[in-house]
């Protein structure tokens, strides 16, 4: 049998490189397009003016260090003010489309006149956790500090989203470059898949990509036994987007190695800050999901597969069910214990969540290119095509709506 790169050191080395360099061109290509093209709308999306995620979370970032966690308890109407004719008549033209889905521009006494707070979702406190305002924190400093329009600040934000959408893309291919040389197709096929997925909702506006790299980067630990590691790095996925949580079994796995290999016995001084890292960032996420929950117990339904509806959609949930238990016999041959504990825990979440929109798939694509675990080498394509099936159902059968 031959020896995988995963273990041979010098193909790992090489397949860095060239990972590093792919990841890099592509990275490239990309910022380059974006700074170069021309807006059809000041928000910048692919859409030309329907999604306003990006600026949504750019003046939550704004917002935070004035309302503090009242941004989870209260909608951004009850923590700013409505303007008046005059204000808003001496708005920017790229500030008075407001924000989409319901959202709109407030004014914050104290704050620039010229930039209100722009949010969708305005009747509702922000349903993110706190890793959100970090990640577009420097965009929202420039922002409200220069004399930076919302339109360059928008231009800004998707070549922010790029960069960490390529965390992840690293990530997907290093783990390509590094599998057993032999064709693998399916593998090849999910990273594809994987990488125009995301970056077409990067560019929609979405910043979830920006968990991929986390996520991946805990599978990769937990495929090395590194416990602390892949917890904490499951941590900080969370810590960034909620929807981390829809691959729970991770973190679960990832504290198991590291009770059950004793690998207490062996911390440093930087493994300990680790794991303060990861506590902390669990807990922001968790006491963020805290205060949203009565807000997202709300929330309206258009999830078909939702079992509280169950009655009004009986084909598409027992086409879910076809899908899942196919998917979950395929694991069950393979022996993939840990894909199928995924699938359960996804499964379970998927039945109870009550939104679902095609951009939700984004994060779970982590689960379709990561390396497949405990899983002999010949039954590891068969894991792949359950996954690929589960997700691409998700994808464009559940959460199209």
């Amino acid at each position: 049998m031959d020896e995988s790169a995963a273990t041979r050191p010098d193909l790992r080395r090489d397949a860095l490189r060239r990972a590093l360099l792919i990841t890099a061109l592509s990275l490239v290509a990309w910022l380059t397009w974006n700074g170069l093209r021309t807006f059809k709308h000041p928000w910048g999306d692919l859409s030309g003016g329907t999604y306003t995620d990006h600026l949504s979370h750019m003046n939550a970032a704004r917002a935070f260090p004035r309302v503090g966690i009242d941004i989870w308890r209260k909608p951004a109407i009850e923590l700013s003010r409505a303007p008046s004719a005059a204000e808003r008549a001496a708005w920017p033209a790229d500030v008075h489309p407001g924000g989409s889905w319901r959202g709109g521009a407030t004014v914050v006494d104290g704050w620039p006149a010229d930039k209100p707070w722009v949010t969708s979702w305005g009747q509702i406190p922000r349903l993110y956790p706190p890793g959100d305002m970090l990640l577009v924190a420097p965009v929202a400093w420039l922002y409200h500090q220069t004399n930076l329009t919302l339109t360059e600040a928008n231009r800004w934000l998707f070549a922010l989203f790029l960069i960490y959408a390529h965390l992840g893309v690293f990530f997907i291919v290093r783990g390509l470059l590094e599998e057993n040389p032999r064709s693998m197709p399916l593998l090849d096929i999910a990273a594809l898949a994987t990488y125009i997925y995301a970056l077409f909702w990067t560019m929609q506006g979405f910043y979830d990509a920006a968990a991929i790299a986390p996520l991946l980067l805990c599978a990769r630990c937990l495929r090395e036994r590194r416990g602390l590691a892949a917890g904490v790095a499951y941590c900080v996925a969370a810590f960034l987007h909620f929807r981390a949580l829809f691959l729970a079994p991770w973190a679960i796995y990832a504290a198991w190695i590291f009770i059950h290999d004793r690998q207490w016995r062996d911390l440093r001084a930087r493994d300990l800050l680790a794991l303060f890292l990861g506590l902390f960032c669990a807990a922001a996420s968790l006491t963020a999901l805290k205060l949203v929950s009565p807000t997202l117990a709300q929330q309206e339904i258009n999830n078909s597969v939702n079992l509280s509806i169950a009655s009004h959609h009986v084909g598409a949930l027992m086409l879910f069910a076809l899908v899942v238990s196919i998917a979950a016999c395929a694991l069950s041959y393979a022996r993939a214990w840990f894909d199928l504990a995924t699938l359960a825990w996804l499964t379970m979440m998927m039945l109870m969540v009550k939104e679902a929109h095609e951009w939700h798939v984004v994060i779970l694509l982590a689960w379709l290119v990561a390396p497949v675990l405990m899983v002999r080498e010949k039954r590891a394509e068969l894991v792949r095509a359950a996954r690929l099936v589960s997700l691409v159902y998700l994808a464009f059968m559940v959460m199209v709506n």
